[in-house]
């Protein structure tokens, strides 16, 4: 049975939607999924007026993804939390591009998860080392977190760029007997951009 919760001063639905949209981040959101956790009805009934409303948006919050995100940027002060999540935004839209495969999207979120991780880290190894004095084993336990943390990143950098190299097109033309096979982006570009 649902206990009874205080009513909770939650924006409209597309108030939320449209932040959500635009920061990929609601305290209003996130403030009705507790609400709803905790047995309130009525914010259950209004998440599910925000789902309805926006799929996507529940697609988002229920990965992993996100509630992983949220969880290594909690740890900043909050200038430096939105600094990172501004970032983390910029660089997933630039890797992303305008039509991803769904595989693409996957790769890409690992790639954005795995860098924040590594500017976690390596914010912890400045902070430890800047800070008191510590031993030489704690140095280089933190030396070698960085270091993990930065390969992660560069191994899931190398697995979306294999997997796009999977995906171009190859296209096969025999000239004066001799076969070539060209693979490529044979998308058609933008106008204006460059070659």
């Amino acid at each position: 049975m649902p206990r009874a919760t205080k009513a909770l001063a939650v924006p409209m639905v597309a108030t939320i939607i449209d932040q959500f949209k635009e920061t990929r981040s609601s305290p209003a959101l996130l403030e009705l999924i507790q609400a709803a956790d905790t047995g309130d009805a009525d914010a259950l009934a209004r998440l599910r007026e925000v789902y309805a409303e926006a799929p996507d948006i529940a697609t988002v919050v229920s990965s992993l993804q996100y509630m992983t995100e949220q969880e290594v940027l909690s740890n900043f002060q909050p200038g430096v939390r939105e600094t990172f999540f501004q970032q983390a935004q910029r660089w997933r839209n630039r890797l992303a591009g305008d039509d991803p495969s769904p595989l693409e999207s996957l790769l890409v979120n690992r790639v954005i998860l795995d860098q924040l991780h590594a500017l976690r880290v390596e914010h912890l190894l400045h902070a430890t080392l800047n800070g008191a004095p510590v031993s030489l084993a704690q140095g280089d336990y933190h030396h070698k977190q960085a270091e993990r943390a930065q390969r992660r990143v560069v191994r899931s950098m190398k697995a979306l760029a294999e997997v796009r190299r999977w995906m171009r097109p190859v296209v096969q033309v025999n000239v004066a007997d001799q076969q070539v096979n060209i693979a490529g982006d044979v998308r058609p570009r933008p106008e204006g951009a460059a070659a």
